[in-house]
């Protein structure tokens, strides 16, 4: 979109990141965290052993995870 293209005619192969990393369900969030950062990017898939995406990680999902850290177990928010 910022070299002045038609967002109505660009394809997603256009723009999306590839090679495609993705994590697997047990990789600790702090490795997530350091793949994001490393590679610039802000959504992480998750695949399972078959190689099937089974969820996504997200920058966002960082703050959830950082608050809850923050609390007591059993704390909730008011």
């Amino acid at each position: 979109m910022a070299q002045e293209q038609n967002p109505s005619k660009i394809t997603v192969a256009e723009i999306m990141t590839s090679p495609i990393i993705t994590v697997d369900e047990y990789t600790p969030i702090k490795d997530c965290a350091k793949i994001m950062h490393k590679n610039k990017i802000h959504h992480l898939p998750v695949a399972n052993k078959a190689g099937e995406v089974v969820g996504m990680i997200s920058a966002t999902d960082f703050l959830v995870v950082a608050e809850a850290m923050g609390r007591a177990p059993g704390e909730t928010l008011r």
